[in-house]
């Protein structure tokens, strides 16, 4: 994590213009609001015209993928492509409503079925004529009288209850419920869906049409993002007098960068460390090796906070044990390194160490798969293959005990890592302590799980732990406010205990997918067994089998591989993963041209 300095900085009030112009040329500087951000008509317009632009592209979004293949354009003036946004929330409107009109014909359509070819005009021109026409609910199971001059058809059947239609030259009493008249004809309901299908055409011909200068769009909205985190700055500037001020974080070695801007600029810079209450933004600089965990750091969004620690460098290769363990087979392995290399040739702009990490975890699953004796369920490996089994990893026993091991040694980083982070504090003993129980919880684990002998010192090391954390675990001039730990040590040891044996979900998920590609594999031999018309849904049953089993096993990673880190380790290592993202201050104002 690359320290922060803690800047404040000085202009003449009426240069905050070009102050904010120069620090977003130099871009190193992490802004935080030294004012309230009162609300203006410059940024709030700014914002709601950014807004505008986002859900424009958003409309076009599926037009633009349908003209993937569509020729180039001429380029649009600004004006004209600020114009874009708006016209197209007329035509996303006139949509909509097109669509609702549409969905409404549909349903009066549906009303009218049973009635044929209707017209409101035909019952009015009976009831003119002297014959007397209603419609009527009759309860299912249910008969209601009529005269014998009354004519009575069946128009409509639905849950519990039937519609009749009645005729009779004589007006009709009846119990039974009367139901109204529909109010619209056949015909009306087609002309309504006929016209809202015309102008749901004629919107999306137009949408369609403008979709062609979704660059132009794209380039303007990148201009009002920057407009409105000009503004935002502007804003949260603090002012006194006829000086002008801002704060925020800059790397440490960029600040030699800042000062030189100031000195050309004539700005005033304060630069200080930062205080234990300020929030500041957190900028991770991983090392070559472990940069392939930054892409499951950024799917989960997640970052260490400033104070806290970068743990990439233990997560990446647990997990990647982890992904081997609970994917468990090498023929997906294979798949994804298959995969993985497709897509590496297909998208060659995306950041490499997102391929980095899929080549790491493909192996890893191929490595496990063959030392397990585990190819897409296959039972009956050939000699190559069932060579480079691992005998000792095929005993139900050694995998849980292997991944209590591994929790074990997991957890324990945890805790010494904590200890050298505390030292030279007595605090650091507490530490030792807590990992002293985790191996405690290990052997106990062991015992309670697997039946193995308890080692005779096993006892000693619970007890010199649990002295260890509970003297040390504060300091005495903070027991009065921090009691509470005390009080909850009982619960604290037996969590750590469920933290250690949580471990062996490795291996119930693991056998869990080995146990599903094995029953997929049973099913399409039996299947296709002396049957040749049979082979395609044998194959089939391969196909979505592992098809399925690949997807829960990928679930699996991302509910218990990840936990595992974020989650147990986490928590042992005192990690909340409350970090905010640095983002420098880049918006010069200085684009112009004509976007698209």
């Amino acid at each position: 994590i690359v320290p922060m300095k803690k800047i404040v900085l000085l202009c003449v009030a009426h240069d905050r213009d070009a102050t904010l112009r120069g620090l977003g040329r130099i871009g190193v500087l992490h802004l935080e609001p030294a004012a309230d951000l009162r609300p203006a008509g410059g940024p709030n317009a700014a914002r709601q015209e950014l807004d505008a632009a986002r859900a424009a592209r958003a409309v076009l979004e599926p037009f633009v993928r349908m003209r993937a293949d569509a020729g180039a354009t001429e380029p649009l003036e600004r004006d004209e492509a600020r114009s874009i946004p708006g016209h197209v929330a007329e035509l996303a409107a006139a949509r909509k409503g097109a669509q609702e009109r549409r969905e409404q014909a549909t349903r009066d359509a549906a009303t009218l079925d049973a009635f044929g070819e209707f017209d409101p005009a035909a019952v009015a021109a009976l009831t003119s004529a002297g014959v007397h026409a209603m419609l009527v609910r009759v309860p299912e199971g249910r008969d209601i009288e009529l005269p014998a001059d009354v004519f009575r058809m069946p128009v409509a059947v639905g849950a519990g209850s039937r519609i009749e239609l009645l005729i009779s030259p004589h007006a009709i009493a009846s119990d039974a419920e009367q139901v109204p008249w529909p109010a619209f004809s056949t015909r009306d309901v087609r002309g309504r869906a006929a016209a809202a299908d015309a102008e749901l055409s004629r919107v999306e011909r137009e949408l369609a049409r403008l979709a062609a200068h979704a660059p132009a769009l794209a380039v303007l909205e990148d201009e009002l993002a920057e407009r409105v985190a000009f503004h935002e700055a502007r804003a949260g500037m603090g002012e006194s007098g006829v000086v002008a001020y801002l704060q925020g974080y800059c790397p440490i070695n960029r600040v030699d960068d800042l000062k030189a801007a100031a000195r050309q600029a004539g700005w005033g810079l304060l630069v200080e460390d930062p205080a234990g209450s300020d929030a500041v933004p957190t900028l991770v600089r991983y090392p070559v090796w472990v940069l392939p965990i930054k892409a499951v750091f950024d799917a989960l969004k997640i970052l260490p906070g400033y104070r806290e620690a970068d743990i990439g460098a233990v997560f990446l290769p647990f997990f990647s044990v982890f992904f081997a363990m609970l994917i468990g087979d090498a023929g997906y392995g294979a798949l994804l390194l298959i995969g993985t290399l497709w897509a590496h040739r297909r998208f060659r702009r995306a950041p490499a160490y997102v391929f980095g990490l899929f080549y790491l975890l493909s192996g890893c699953a191929i490595a496990w798969g063959l030392a397990t004796g585990s190819v897409f369920g296959v039972e009956a490996l050939p000699a190559p293959l069932a060579a480079l089994r691992v005998p000792w990893l095929g005993e139900r026993n050694n995998l849980m005990k292997l991944c209590f091991l591994l929790g074990a040694v997991h957890l324990t980083i945890a805790h010494v890592w904590n200890a050298v982070a505390l030292s030279p504090s007595p605090k650091l003993l507490a530490q030792i302590g807590w990992a002293m129980m985790v191996w405690f919880m290990f052997f106990g684990a062991c015992r309670m799980v697997l039946g193995q002998d308890l080692p005779v010192w096993a006892p000693g090391l619970f007890v010199v732990g649990l002295l260890l954390i509970a003297l040390f675990m504060t300091d005495r001039r903070e027991f009065r406010a921090n009691w509470i730990d005390h009080a909850m040590l009982p619960l604290s040891i037996v969590s750590a205990f469920v933290d250690v044996v949580s471990y062996v979900r490795l291996f119930a998920v693991g056998m869990a997918a080995l146990a599903v590609a094995q029953s997929f594999n049973g099913m399409a031999h039996a299947v296709g067994l002396n049957r040749v018309w049979a082979l395609p849904l044998s194959a089939a049953i391969l196909l979505i089998g592992h098809g399925l089993n690949i997807a829960l096993s990928a679930l699996g990673v991302l509910v218990h591989g990840v936990r595992l880190n974020t989650l147990e380790f986490s928590l042992h290592k005192n990690m909340q993963w409350s970090g905010a993202p640095y983002a420098p201050f880049k918006a010069s104002g200085d684009r112009g041209g004509r976007p698209g």
